[in-house]
């Protein structure tokens, strides 16, 4: 296990990645971490199959007194389907109290990935719509939800995890603030978003204090809502410079998902139940409306879709003055298209003012993707069991996301301001 380049973690001197913790050099291996810090972790398997691994967290609290929780992973590497269940819990082990008092500490109940705090979301048509900026905290920006039968695409304002706030996408102003200003890398690896050295903006992978943080979110599907994976379509991008969405892949690489600048619409499945996060890169300042479109199977078989415009306000900007939504642009009807008992079939308006621009000409990208299916995005979703496909031999993990090594897509700029 190693930290990437890029990684808070890993020695800023250093040419590769800081190794943290290998099991072909013996056991234990121990690393100490600062309280409240993230960061992403390469996770190599030299071979597929499943692994079963035990982590000890070791703490001292406020009280003076240590805490220890142990927690087992199953972790299975392979192209295989997932046929195993987690082992036996580990139960965590808590130190006794010291002679000094004080009530004795509670063990964590939950075993495996970290346990996250119960979300009190709102009642089902409690969508809020007024206006809101949103410059610092999580929040997943593309969010799907049932509402009345119909898929809807959504905004998941989820900065306060006890009380969840859906909001209407066209309520919403994201600041990418300019405390997310960046250089361009030296190197092929990040040349699809500029010249090395010039600047641009970036809402991270892994959170950044004073930074929104902006993922998707398919947690409120299941089964009983959709057949099957959901397709996430960026259909339209309308700003002052292009904007790059992708995962960092192994020992620092990139996968690129979204691209405006190689041509629109991209499309890409997400599984139900998945939260994910990847970079988000725009190219200058200014305001960007940004298009989305949800689309997947109800359980009828019909198709259900709904199409929402995304307004950030990025860098040097007053979010204040900038209207959110993509007004008579937004292609979805109110509630979506399709239903459950039997409405339209696939929403004819959903791709409306999306026909894309650039190089590649039509609304397919020439290199790498366009509106092909782009498989299942990496996830932080809660399965016990953690699958792992071996693409290039190497795998990272962040947080629970199984990301695969990918070459980055090259971009081509097209001609004009609008980058579709």
């Amino acid at each position: 296990m190693a930290a990437p380049r890029n990684s808070p973690w890993a020695d800023a001197k250093a040419t590769g990645p800081k190794v943290l913790f290998d099991s072909a050099d013996g056991f234990p291996d121990a690393q100490t971490l600062p309280v409240a810090d993230s960061g992403e972790l390469a996770w190599a398997f030299t071979k597929p199959g499943e692994y079963r691994l035990i982590s000890e967290a070791t703490a001292r609290l406020a009280t003076g007194r240590t805490a220890t929780a142990t927690t087992e992973w199953t972790v299975r590497v392979g192209d295989a389907a997932v046929t195993v269940t987690p082992g036996d819990p580990v139960p965590p082990r808590m130190s006794a109290p010291s002679a000094t008092g004080g009530r004795p500490v509670s063990p964590p109940s939950a075993v495996g990935p970290a346990a996250t705090p119960v979300a009190r979301a709102k009642g089902e048509g409690d969508i809020a719509d007024k206006k809101v900026v949103i410059d610092d905290g999580h929040v997943d920006a593309i969010a799907g939800k049932m509402v009345s039968g119909k898929l809807r695409t959504l905004f998941k304002d989820s900065r306060n995890p006890a009380d969840v706030t859906w909001r209407e996408p066209s309520s919403v102003v994201l600041h990418v603030n300019p405390k997310a200003k960046e250089k361009v890398p030296a190197g092929r690896t990040y040349s699809f978003l500029g010249k090395a050295g010039s600047d641009f903006w970036l809402i991270p992978q892994v959170q950044k204090q004073g930074v929104v943080w902006a993922g998707w979110n398919t947690e409120a599907l299941g089964s009983g809502d959709l057949k099957g994976p959901v397709d996430m379509k960026l259909t339209k991008v309308d700003g002052p410079g292009p904007l790059a969405i992708w995962e960092t892949a192994g020992l620092g690489g990139a996968h690129v998902l979204y691209s405006s600048e190689d041509g629109l619409p991209d499309t890409r499945k997400v599984d139900l139940g998945v939260h994910a996060h990847a970079n988000w890169g725009f190219g200058a300042e200014g305001v960007y409306k940004v298009t989305f479109q949800l689309s997947g199977t109800l359980p009828n078989g019909r198709t259900t879709s709904d199409t929402r415009t995304y307004t950030f306000a990025v860098g040097d900007v007053d979010p204040g003055a900038v209207t959110p939504g993509g007004g008579d642009r937004d292609g979805g009807s109110p509630g979506g298209t399709g239903d459950a008992d039997g409405g339209s079939d696939s929403g004819s308006r959903a791709d409306s003012g999306s026909t894309g621009s650039g190089s590649s000409g039509g609304g397919s990208a020439a290199t790498g993707g366009g509106d092909r299916p782009g498989g299942s995005l990496a996830h932080t979703g809660g399965a016990a069991a953690i699958p792992l496909a071996l693409s290039a031999g190497v795998l990272v993990l962040g947080g629970a996301a199984a990301v695969g090594i990918s070459r980055g897509r090259r971009r081509t700029a097209p001609a004009g301001g609008d980058h579709r």
